[in-house]
């Protein structure tokens, strides 16, 4: 009777945990600024706030040399949102992947065996999702009932992902970590210490289509993990 009641109990908890978590999906040309700056500092910040809560299903319209292996390497993450965005802000970063790919928990045969079978679906689905967004740029994220999210301003995206959760919104959406600005200026930054070229801190409105929520007013929470992805 005991060993049942656990059963039951560990059951629960399970199918709790399987519908809290909601399913975003990420669309990239990963080549313009916006976007390489968007997996390089807002990206990885989203996912240090509520990547426990959410899976992320990526697509990608760039060469399809880069994009096929990038999706099957994420693949292989699948269920490890924050492993998924620390290799994505490697790349981003322009980092030459023999020098990072060894952290991962990349399978060599299972890896050959997605670049022969499933690059060409990869490709083709991104495609057929890409012909259906209202959006023209890109980074967007879409999330429940078609709504897109696009543009670059961290706390909008962020509020945009958690409606919806409804009422049970994650703590990183109720109290996320606060953004660092300072990141978006970073390529910017001459060795003379001063801005070398002077932009708006978000260099594309960022949009809600159809139109968010008010917002709702957040104290920052600075014991949410971020450590790692912020790293130098």
């Amino acid at each position: 009777m005991a060993s049942f009641t656990l059963i039951v109990v560990l059951y629960i908890i399970l199918v709790s945990n399987v519908n809290s978590t909601r399913v975003i999906t990420v669309f990239s040309d990963f080549s313009n600024e916006d976007d390489l700056k968007f997996f390089r500092t807002i990206f990885p910040w989203l996912v240090g706030n509520i990547g426990s809560d959410i899976r992320v299903d990526y697509q990608f319209i760039d060469t399809g040399m880069s994009s096929g292996p990038r999706k099957c390497i994420l693949q292989m993450m699948d269920g490890n949102t924050f492993l998924q965005a620390s290799y994505l802000k490697h790349e981003a970063e322009g980092k030459p992947k023999e020098n990072f790919l060894y952290n991962f928990p990349i399978d060599s045969r299972k890896f050959s065996n997605c670049l022969f079978r499933n690059v060409n679906y990869y490709l083709k689905e991104a495609q057929r999702k890409f012909n259906r967004l209202r959006s023209s740029d890109t980074p967007v994220i879409l999330v429940s009932r078609d709504n897109e999210i696009s543009g670059m301003d961290p706390d909008l995206l962020l509020d945009g992902v958690c409606q919806q959760f409804g009422r049970r919104e994650p703590q990183g959406c109720v109290n996320p970590t606060p953004f660092n600005d300072r990141l978006l200026y970073k390529d910017d930054i001459g060795s003379n210490g001063y801005q070398n070229n002077p932009i708006h801190l978000f260099s594309a409105p960022t949009t809600i289509i159809p139109r968010r929520l008010p917002k709702k007013t957040k104290e920052p929470n600075l014991n949410v993990r971020d450590k790692y992805f912020y790293s130098s």
